[in-house]
């Protein structure tokens, strides 16, 4: 070592400096960070539209909370209710909702055209940062029609949508649970099989240069963990297995915790270690089931995206529906749309 001392294994049985191909510091910040970005992804989006979705939902709840004696009661009473004109779904501040909620999802619907290969390169911004929009304006989106339905859900084409438009939320954030597992390139796109053994094999020789005392324990119980989960054919088997793993993993990985420490090795040395079993686990699993896994996004993908075309479907319906035979009470806007209809 530097100043002709030894490098000697730390109490964890890994040699310093040794895991990762770099100091044993740079090396805990750079897996940190990784693992930060990969699983904190699941919610990535920009800061201001986080703290501007937390701020609106507030707020519709604030609001729903301030108009309890209108939204609290049975929606045939609430016509009787001086409140109604305004805060009925056809009025000023429902309509106001509703248009919001168009030019939200429309946002939402433009990253599939980023996602084109074709046409993506037109917009700017990585699949990454779109991919955060497309989260953001999705949530805030729904807020926008729960206001707008005056928080209730009746047996219309509205209706329908709102119940279809919530299966998409849900699809939607199974999805990015899904898609923060895949390693991902810095503009957010997939990483390939051919990427995913390099790093792996890089992994790999890191690892395997020094297997002793704990490092031999993880490392031994992540090749456990790999083989003992069988992918079956179909979907809901194939995401069943993908959960299941990742509960098996995180009690495994509890479990080699307190072993640890129960053998006198220091927490931050766990942790280290830990961290690159952590990432052990899902490039293996990447490269061991990558044809399975490929097939549960793509599944995924395609449920999602019928889903959210159905919801399309209805809204237009209960557009063209309301347009027709509603009240609806544009007097708010600035141009003129001919009054009250």
């Amino acid at each position: 070592g530097k100043h002709g001392r030894p490098n000697r294994p730390d109490s964890s049985g890994c040699q310093p400096g040794k895991v990762f191909g770099r100091t044993p510091l740079l090396g805990i910040i750079h897996e940190v960070a990784d693992d930060v970005r990969r699983w904190k992804s699941i919610w990535e989006i920009p800061v201001n539209a986080l703290s501007l979705t937390a701020v609106f939902t507030i707020g519709v709840l604030g609001w729903a909370v301030w108009h309890w004696s209108y939204y609290g009661v049975d929606y045939t009473a609430r016509v009787e209710s001086p409140l109604h004109a305004n805060l009925r779904p056809g009025g000023p501040i429902g309509l106001a909702m509703a248009l919001l909620a168009c030019f939200l999802f429309l946002w939402n619907l433009a990253y599939l055209i980023r996602r084109s290969t074709s046409l993506g390169r037109f917009l700017p911004g990585s699949l990454r940062r779109w991919m955060g929009w497309h989260v953001f304006t999705g949530l805030t989106g729904v807020l926008c029609v729960l206001v707008h339905s005056g928080y209730s859900v009746r047996a219309t084409t509205g209706g329908h949508a709102l119940i279809v438009l919530s299966l998409v939320v849900l699809s939607g954030a199974i999805g990015r649970y899904l898609y923060a597992f895949v390693p991902r390139a810095a503009n957010g796109t997939e990483s390939s099989l051919d990427e995913l053994r390099q790093q792996l094999t890089v992994l790999s020789a890191d690892w395997d240069r020094d297997r002793r005392g704990f490092c031999t324990q993880v490392h031994e119980q992540i090749d456990h963990l790999i083989t003992e989960g069988r992918w079956r054919p179909g979907f809901f088997a194939r995401v069943g297995v993908f959960i299941i793993g990742q509960f098996h993993l995180r009690r495994s990985l509890r479990q080699l915790k307190r072993s640890g420490l129960s053998e006198g090795i220091t927490r931050d040395e766990i942790n280290h270690v830990l961290s690159l079993a952590k990432k052990a686990y899902r490039l293996t699993l990447l490269v061991t089931h990558y044809e399975e896994v490929g097939a549960m996004l793509a599944s995924w993908r395609y449920f999602h995206r019928w889903l959210a075309l159905l919801m399309v479907l209805l809204a237009i319906a209960h557009i063209v529906t309301s347009a027709r035979y509603a009240s609806l009470d544009f007097t708010f806007l600035p141009f003129n749309l001919g009054g009250e209809k």
